[in-house]
């Protein structure tokens, strides 16, 4: 008796592009999504408030992280969150760390960083801007985008990152610089404001630096104590991010290349 053995070896399939959203009704469709119904609404975003806004905990264990992140964007206090996120990352962490859902994404979900990452890369600012400016709908899009920037920015998330991860950080956070520069600011264009639209990718690739101590970096910060303030002590408005744009967008490409 002949026995023929064979052996077949399946080729990788590289992994797809990611595809951008191509609306604002697709980026923020939540059909299928299981997110939990809040029986009452609340105003504002005091502690008692944000006591009516916890999610029960076997709940939230069901819930996948991309539902988390759709559940944190739709919260009708994301507004006051985004705000106080401007005013600094020390007053945004004092509420959202008083939201179990925040904590959850941020210190719990091994699939966090993956997570977010796939969902910034699926964002095309351009198609923000021209194609829904008109439209309410278009201040949910930005919204959405600006949640994704937040939570991906914050230490407790860019700490978590591999070396990898951190490399399509900086990818993303190049081209959505890049996009965003580029586009025409006109009377339609409250939502984008260059480079104010950026502030928190700014600010999420400065702790990246911080992190590796990257030495020109940590020079740039003894040149402004605004922004050393925000950078290294949590303190200050984030504001202070922006005049030194250029100056981070070029210290962070010094950074990719020596790290490669």
């Amino acid at each position: 008796m002949t026995i023929f053995l064979f052996s077949c070896t399946k080729e990788a399939t590289p992994p797809e592009e990611p595809k951008y959203f191509t609306s604002c009704e697709e980026m923020t469709d939540v059909t299928g999504l299981n997110l939990y119904q809040f029986e009452e609404p609340v105003q504002g975003i005091g502690i008692p408030e944000l006591s009516k806004r916890q999610i029960p905990e076997d709940f939230l264990r069901e819930m996948t992280t991309k539902e988390l992140i759709y559940q944190i964007s739709r919260l009708e206090v994301f507004t006051s969150i985004f705000f106080l996120a401007l005013q600094g990352h020390g007053p945004w962490k004092y509420y959202v760390d008083r939201l179990n859902m925040c904590t959850d994404l941020m210190y719990k979900r091994e699939d966090a960083v993956q997570t977010l990452l796939q969902l910034l890369q699926r964002i095309e600012p351009s198609f923000i801007k021209n194609g829904n400016m008109e439209n309410d709908s278009s201040w949910d899009c930005y919204y959405f985008y600006e949640c994704l920037q937040i939570f991906a920015s914050c230490p407790a998330i860019i700490n978590r990152m591999t070396d990898e991860e951190i490399n399509q950080y900086i990818d993303e956070q190049i081209r959505l610089h890049d996009a965003i520069s580029d586009l025409d600011f006109d009377a339609n264009s409250d939502r984008w404001y260059y480079p104010h639209s950026i502030v928190f990718g700014l600010f999420g690739l400065c702790n990246i630096m911080m992190r590796y101590e990257f030495e020109p970096f940590l020079q740039l910060l003894e040149t402004n104590e605004f922004f050393s303030d925000v950078i290294k002590d949590n303190k200050g408005e984030t504001r202070w991010i922006i005049p030194q744009t250029l100056s981070i967008i070029d210290c962070i490409k010094k950074f990719q290349n020596q790290h490669k």
